[in-house]
Parts: C-alpha cells; sequence; structure tokens
C-alpha cells in the first residue's frame, strides 16, 4: 500500500509537469548573479531578488520554487522579537510549542518534538542545523545566534531543497540575510515588557553598519531577560503522581535570558563573519515527571559559528565560491527529582557538537541560455551526549535505580556533492534540473533529484511546475540516545524521505500588488517517531501496568501524504498601506503525531494613513483544531485542541523632527486566547502548553544618519 501511494505521488508530480506548454522566456540574469547569498540589493519589495534556491541570482518571478520573502521593515514594523514571531505571519507556515523550544510546520505538517529538525535554517547560506538537533535548540526563538536587529530579509523556500542542501532540507529552507553596507542603518534600541499585571523584564540592543575605507563592517549585538510568565496547567490538579499548586498555576519558575553578538567584516570578495549566542530558560511544565516548582528544571544552549568565504569570477563566464566555517553547539539541561536512595537528584543531559565545513562551488554561464552550478560541502562531526546525575560520583551506572549512560561519542562526516542545470528551451520557458549525491558515515548514501519548469507567460505572469524529492538523516539523538530508564538507541534507523509535485502561478499588479497561488501533492515517508517498546533483559513478560517495564525508542513507523492549495499576496501601496498574508488548506489521514491543522492563516497590515509619523500595524495567525497525541489522551478528555487564532498589534511614532527617534507600543495576543498547543507523553499528564498571555511591550528606537 505506501509503494503504491508513492508511485502515485511520483506520477502526480511528473503529470504536474507536463501540464506547462511550450513558449518563449524573458529576461537575462544580470552581472549580479556572481554575488554570493546576503550580498544581493533588495530592489522591490514584490519581487525581490535572492539566491538560496538556485545558488545564483533570480528574482522571485524567476526561481523554480514557492517562495516569500520578509523584509527587515516588516519585522520592524510589526514589532516581531523572535525569528518565529516573524515565520508565523509568512503563508502556508504555522508555529507550535511545548514547554521547552518554538517550532515550525509547514503546509500542515508540524511533528511533535521535532524541534526544526526538518527545516534547514541558513545565516547567508550558512547552515545552523546541528548532528544533535532536537535535543536542545530550534533556532526560531531566543536560541537563534543572530540578532533580529541584524536581519535585512528572511527568505522562506516551501517544499523539499533536497536537489541543492541536502539532509534536513526536508519541509523547508529558511534563509536568514544579514544587513550590510546600502541595506540599512546603525540603531540601538532598547525595551521592556509586562503582563499578568506586573513587570516581567526587558532588554535592548544594537547594529552598527559602516564601511572602514575599503572594508564593510557590520556589528550587532542583544540581550533579554525576564522573570516570566505564571502558566496554569489544568491538567495538574488532582494528579496523583505529584502535589499541584492551587489551580494547575505554576509560578515563579519561568526566567529566561539570552545574549547574541554578530560580526561580519568584508572586503571585495572576502568575508570574515562571527556569530554567538546563549539562551537560558526554565521549565515550570516539569517535563519527564521531574519535581514541580522546582527552579532547577533548567535548560541552556550555546551556538556559535565562524565562517570566511570568497567569491569573485575566475574568468568573465565562471565564477568561484568557497568557504571554511568552524560550528559549536553546547546543550545543558537539568531536571530535579528526590535525592537518592528515593530519586536521582538533578539529572542533567549534555550534549555537544562541534564541527569544521567546506564548500567550494563553481557557477558557469556558457551561453546567455544555460547556467550551471557544481559544487560540494563537506562537515567532519564530534559529538557527544551525557545523562549523569549531580547527586552520584560518576556520569556511569547507577547500581540502585539501573539509571546512567557514560558518554555516548559519535564522530561522522558526511559529503554533499550537487549539480544544477538552468536551461532556456524556448525564449519564455526554461527548465531547471538538479540531483545531489550525499554520503553520511553512519546512515549511508542517498541521490536526490529536482526538475522544473518555469514559464513567464507574460511581463506580469509566471507559471511554474515543479517536482522535488527531499531527505532527513536520523539525528545523533534519535538514533544512539540512551539513558537506561526512558530511552533505547536504535542504530538502525533509516532516512526520511519526502516526495513533492507542486504547480505554482504568480502575477504581479504593476508596483502595486502580487499574488501567488499554488497546488500540492506531498508524500512524507519512515518518519521518525519515538514509541513504547518493552525493556530489554527483563527476562519475564513485562508488566503491561509498570511502566518501568518499558522504554522510548525511535523507529520508522511514520507515514503521511498531504494534498492542498495555498494563496498568498503582497500589496505595498506606499506610504499609505502595506500588507501580505495568505491561507493554505490541506487534507490528510495524519494522525496527532504530526500536529495537523487542515486550515492555516495569516495576515499581516501597517499603515501611514492616519497621519505620517504614525505606523500602526497589526498581525495575526489561525490554525483550525489538531489532534493531541493519542498516547496522551486518557478516557474521556479532548483528543484534539481547538482552532486558534493570536492577534497582535504596535504602534510606531516616529518623534517629528529628529527622523531617528522612535518610540513603539506593542501588545501580543490581545485577546488573551489560551491557544493551547499538543505536546507529547513526556509533558504527561499535561497534555497541551498554552500560548503565551497578553504581553505589552514599550521600545526607544533610535536610528542613525
Amino acid at each position: 500500500m505506501r509503494a503504491h501511494a508513492t508511485e502515485v505521488v511520483r506520477a502526480a508530480g511528473l503529470a504536474l509537469l507536463l501540464l506547462l506548454p511550450a513558449a518563449p522566456r524573458a529576461q537575462v540574469l544580470a552581472e549580479a548573479d556572481r554575488k554570493e547569498i546576503g550580498a544581493v540589493d533588495l530592489e522591490d519589495l514584490l519581487d525581490v531578488s535572492l539566491q538560496a534556491v538556485a545558488l545564483h541570482v533570480e528574482r522571485i518571478s524567476e526561481t523554480a520554487a514557492s517562495v516569500f520573502v520578509l523584509t527587515g521593515e516588516d519585522i520592524r514594523r510589526q514589532d516581531f522579537l523572535t525569528l518565529m514571531d516573524a515565520l508565523r505571519s509568512v503563508p502556508g507556515l504555522f508555529t507550535y510549542r511545548d514547554d521547552l523550544y518554538p517550532m515550525l510546520g509547514v503546509r500542515g505538517v508540524g511533528q511533535l518534538t521535532d524541534y526544526t529538525t526538518r527545516i534547514l535554517v541558513l545565516v547567508d547560506g550558512h547552515p545552523l542545523n546541528s548532528g544533535v538537533s532536537g535535543i536542545g535548540n530550534s533556532y526560531l526563538g531566543r536560541d537563534f545566534p543572530v540578532p533580529l536587529v541584524a536581519v535585512h530579509r528572511v527568505e522562506v523556500i516551501k517544499g523539499p531543497m533536497g536537489s541543492i542542501y541536502g539532509a534536513n532540507a526536508f519541509l523547508a529552507v529558511v534563509n536568514v540575510i544579514t544587513v550590510a553596507p546600502g541595506d540599512g542603518k546603525s540603531e540601538v534600541y532598547a525595551f521592556g515588557e509586562g503582563a499578568q499585571s506586573r513587570v516581567l523584564g526587558g532588554g535592548g540592543g544594537g547594529v552598527l553598519v559602516a564601511p572602514l575605507g575599503p572594508v564593510h563592517l557590520t556589528v550587532a549585538l542583544s540581550g533579554w531577560g525576564t522573570t516570566g510568565y505564571d502558566w496554569t496547567f489544568p491538567e495538574l490538579v488532582g494528579d496523583p503522581s505529584r502535589p499541584a499548586p492551587p489551580g494547575g498555576t505554576v509560578k515563579g519558575v519561568a526566567a529566561a535570558d539570552e545574549l547574541d553578538g554578530y560580526l561580519h567584516l568584508g572586503w571585495q570578495g572576502l568575508s570574515l563573519v562571527g556569530a554567538c549566542g546563549s539562551a537560558f530558560s526554565r521549565s515550570p511544565s516539569a517535563p519527564y515527571e521531574s519535581d514541580l516548582l522546582d527552579p532547577r528544571n533548567s535548560l541552556r544552549n550555546r551556538q556559535c559559528y565562524g565562517q570566511a568565504s570568497w567569491a569573485g569570477d575566475l574568468t568573465k563566464d565562471l565564477a568561484l565560491f568557497a568557504r571554511a566555517s568552524y560550528d559549536v553547539f553546547d546543550f545543558r539541561d537539568g531536571y530535579a527529582y528526590p535525592e537518592p536512595p528515593a530519586g536521582l537528584g538533578v539529572v542533567r543531559d549534555l550534549a555537544f557538537d562541534h564541527w569544521a565545513s567546506g564548500e567550494l562551488r563553481l557557477t558557469w554561464r556558457p551561453f546567455d541560455s544555460t547556467t550551471a552550478v557544481g559544487g560540494a560541502t563537506g562537515e567532519f562531526h564530534q559529538t557527544s551526549q551525557t545523562v549523569r546525575s549531580d547527586s552520584l560520583p560518576t556520569p556511569a551506572e547507577d547500581p540502585v535505580n539501573g539509571y546512567g549512560v557514560g558518554p555516548i561519542v559519535k564522530d561522522y562526516s558526511t559529503v554533499n556533492a550537487y549539480l544544477l542545470v538552468q536551461q532556456e528551451i524556448l525564449a519564455s520557458l526554461r527548465v531547471d534540473a538538479g540531483l545531489t549525491a550525499y554520503w553520511n558515515q553512519i546512515f549511508g548514501s542517498r541521490l536526490t533529484p529536482r526538475v522544473a519548469l518555469v514559464w513567464q507567460v507574460g511581463a506580469s505572469d509566471t507559471l511554474k511546475a515543479i517536482y522535488s524529492e527531499g531527505f532527513r538523516t536520523p539525528t545523533v539523538v534519535e538514533a544512539f540516545y540512551e539513558d537506561g530508564t526512558d530511552f533505547l538507541a536504535n542504530p538502525d534507523l533509516r532516512p526520511e524521505r519526502t516526495i513533492s509535485g507542486e504547480v505554482v502561478y504568480d502575477h504581479r499588479f504593476s508596483e502595486v500588488a502580487a499574488l501567488s497561488a499554488s497546488v500540492f501533492v506531498n508524500e512524507y515517508q519512515d518518519l521518525i517517531r519515538f514509541v513504547t517498546v518493552p525493556a530489554p533483559g527483563l527476562g519475564r513478560p513485562p508488566d503491561p501496568n509498570d511502566p518501568a517495564d518499558f522504554r522510548q525508542q525511535g523507529q520508522n513507523v511514520g507515514h503521511v501524504g498531504v494534498v492542498g492549495g495555498e494563496a498568498g499576496f503582497r500589496l505595498r501601496w506606499k506610504p499609505w498601506l502595506q500588507a501580505y498574508g495568505g491561507v493554505s488548506v490541506q487534507s490528510t489521514g495524519a494522525d496527532g503525531k504530526v500536529n495537523f491543522p487542515a486550515v492555516t492563516g495569516n495576515l499581516a497590515l501597517s499603515s501611514r494613513c492616519l497621519w505620517h509619523p504614525l505606523i500602526l500595524a497589526a498581525n495575526l495567525a489561525f490554525g483550525s483544531a489538531r489532534y493531541k497525541d493519542p498516547a496522551t489522551v486518557l478516557p474521556g478528555a479532548p483528543s484534539s485542541v481547538p482552532a486558534y487564532l493570536v492577534l497582535n498589534a504596535a504602534a510606531m511614532f516616529e518623534v517629528p523632527g529628529t527622523r531617528t527617534l522612535g518610540i513603539q507600543l506593542g501588545m501580543t495576543n490581545i485577546t488573551g486566547t489560551r491557544a493551547p498547543h499538543p505536546v507529547t507523553g513526556e509533558f504527561t499528564p499535561i497534555t497541551e502548553i498554552p500560548e503565551a498571555p497578553r504581553t505589552l511591550r514599550l521600545t526607544v528606537r533610535y536610528r542613525f544618519e
């Protein structure tokens, strides 16, 4: 049955390609094609140039993908403070969270506890995803290592892109472009925020963008701290396993902070980049049955990277891009239990991934009608995971409780070789084809193809048909994590795979509006989920009433087919109105593990219509009802969370006569909706985590001319 479904999706994707008639193509790409990612000027909000789709510069209307771009001005006007806030406003995307990290779903698919392992996150083309992703980071919240004030725009490519980027480009690619001289102005800001009738905390930062003779400098810093919200979990009331606070309201144990820094030096084709971020948060929900109200339930992660790159022309028709990078990811959490011998004390997961990577890429333009891009990336990872108790002398075995593992060390290499060819068939018709050969020292090799037709129907209309595949290798955590009490390793895990077919229609109304509509068919195979299995070495049949007789183990048991459609728009009637948004509708037979909303909607508006110095902005996100994880639902309890609608607004007042000083007042979750998100059994007895409550934020900004 699964093989039959796969063939149906393959046939549907190829059939989409055959729907396009032959006709002539327009526009020759400019000399700017040879710029590296992040060096492209923003020319038009409705049809910007970007490079992440084909690894050379194209307009959105020319790309063989479904793409949406958020600008730095969108982020500033809407008072977005995290990457998750910004991405929540993009058509086809939806965000969700547990009590550890925010996560991102695409076109109705967002597996619980995904932690952004199925979306490739890039900063100026530099990949952030680590080998131990999924244990302690998401890149979407406060753990994103680049200050948001340094972001020039965010490019979102929906659908698999494994034919270019290899592993992890499974559901989408998010490429964050930082500011450069000419892109933005230097700025400092400070803010405070409050909720639940008290001041929570605040933060500040700034970005400096300046030329130093022939050298271009960008430096940014940001910091934030909060005492945290009070959270109410009704399911805690009456739970016999641990004492619950009155009404299930947990107070005083949700503090968090973050500190980020970014530096970029550019000289001609040479770039030196460094970024580092540290994020800390406490866990009021006390997952893994840890002690409620204990402030030691917390996690901290740090991600830093340094990169040197060079881009330039070797000949008139041949360009080279080369980079060398080193990344560091460190994670540490702690969960409190009774002290031995009754319990284990504070249990900690310690994990790191330090990796060196490099890339060489050649872009060849032998004819105006032909572009070929070929290259390879290589990575060498050093990973380690340790589970230990602060109350035990070593991280090794605890003979009383049967707990503990020493360091799980996994060093491995990956190589991803890729080739992309764009060929004009006629003046308005282009074919794009791509293929990667990916090799992972642990999980083997894979070939991943992609083919698309781009038909420039007229000056303002483009029709695209795309067939693409993607894959995701298991994380080191999923395959090898084992703690002696709750989790078992499974080194035989296979990579997940996705197959996608899509038709996209784009139309631009002069310089005022752009519309996009698409239909898509996606097949997701061998999805990895943690399932309950008997503990090994019992010497007897497991007792179904004894949780100690069972473990969680990652297995390839998920299979999902999705059929849907999406429509999005952007309106620019300046200076009076800017707007963007859209709706995505999809159908699937997925269960609660996929966290599937059949309908998602997004809308963002900003206007100066009342008074030119005053910018009013609002944004909303909608998602239909979703099933809970079936393993968490007790008899008679609701099996789903309701539909949600979250509304945010902001007002920016630019002080007349200064042109540089602004005061912004913003409020998130204006209606105070609970808007719960389903979670897995790790949070038992809690089955859903609410949206953050209504929060007021006051920001003062000063821009340097």
